[in-house]
């Protein structure tokens, strides 16, 4: 008998897209799903396609609630599961039909953990089309890993944090959730999972197309959001720190560091694009605690191109807002290189 796939899908107010996401899930070639459509409090009628679309299929279940946010929606997913696998599709995402098959079929045949697939980012509104294989992400080589490559690849941004492009045992969520009301709760989810898991496989092909578009999370530039991705880059940081050495080394320690700089010197610039107010004091506030962070982790030990950044920003923000984005395409490229 084939394994039963519980398919979590958190969905609010996001009707233009729910169509094309909810079909391409019921033409799954794989067909042993369990669909949890989990309606967030949608205003705009998401809610209602989702019944008519289990009204069509039996294998989907609707559950309504007030909207309480992605984490927990995904967590009243995880806490109705009956499969022995976990996938979590975006409501307003696409993909392909042998997305759950293909992941399924390599876990089994490698007794994996976890398997994931190349995606696609596309900045539309309209239907998506399967993008080139050279614009494909993440960067990490197709291939099977154990836990420490995974971790460095995680912690060098060759691996995406997001859960949507890959296929879970669901043993590896028994003592697991999503942290509760806040935004970027995937980064707070991934090293957690990473650090359980003894074996991974990643497949070359693209099979998930995820859409960049207006309102979303992750283009929204208010003080909430960007305070979020800070916080949620600290927390991470505080879990490798309480888990060296046993599951991470010195050096890994080190470079999550480099990186953590990084990152929140991008909350910082994007900062510059919130247009609620206090706009200054926010950003006086936020570029105080970058450089608390980098005399804590003592800046000198990192890249140039991470030191330059940082003294741009601490000697003069106007420069560094200026800069910032050929910094950005720099360490962009670099890591193209480093991954090849």
């Amino acid at each position: 008998m084939d394994p039963l796939v519980s398919v979590i899908v958190p969905v609010y107010n996001v009707l233009p897209y729910l169509h094309e996401a909810l079909d391409s899930l019921i033409g799954q070639t794989y067909r042993e799903l369990e669909i949890i459509l989990i309606d967030d409090g949608s205003t705009d009628g998401s809610g209602e396609v989702c019944d008519g679309y289990a009204e069509r299929d039996q294998r989907i279940c609707v559950i309504h609630q007030k909207n309480k946010g992605l984490s927990a929606a995904r967590n009243i997913g995880l806490d109705r599961a009956n499969g022995n696998y976990i996938a979590f599709i975006d409501p307003d995402d696409a993909f392909h039909s042998e997305f759950i098959e293909k992941l399924l079929s390599s876990m089994i045949h490698e007794n994996a953990d976890m398997a994931l697939c190349k995606y696609s980012i596309q900045h539309t509104t309209e239907k998506m089309e399967w993008s080139s294989s050279d614009k494909l992400q993440p960067l990490i080589a197709a291939g099977i890993y154990d836990r420490s490559p995974v971790l460095d690849a995680l912690i060098t941004g060759n691996l995406n944090v997001n859960v949507w492009n890959k296929l879970y045992k669901k043993s590896l969520w028994e003592s697991i959730r999503f942290y509760e009301g806040h935004v970027y709760e995937d980064n707070d989810i991934a090293y957690q999972i990473y650090s359980h898991i003894d074996k991974l496989c990643v497949i070359q092909e693209s099979l998930y197309n995820h859409r960049k578009r207006p309102g979303s999370i992750t283009m929204d530039y208010s003080y909430r959001n960007i305070d979020d991705a800070f916080q949620a880059i600290m927390r991470t940081e505080s879990f490798i720190m309480a888990n060296v050495p046993v599951l991470f080394s010195r050096e890994q320690l080190l470079s999550f560091q480099q990186n953590l700089i990084k990152n929140i010197l991008v909350c910082y610039f994007r900062s510059k694009k919130v247009t609620e107010v206090p706009k200054r004091e926010y950003r006086a506030k936020l570029r105080h605690q970058i450089i608390e962070a980098g005399d804590k982790y003592d800046i000198n030990r990192f890249s140039f191109q991470v030191r330059l950044a940082y003294f741009m920003l601490c000697k003069c923000p106007m420069l560094f807002d200026l800069c910032f984005p050929c910094y950005r395409i720099m360490v962009s490229i670099k890591r193209k290189i480093r991954a090849t």
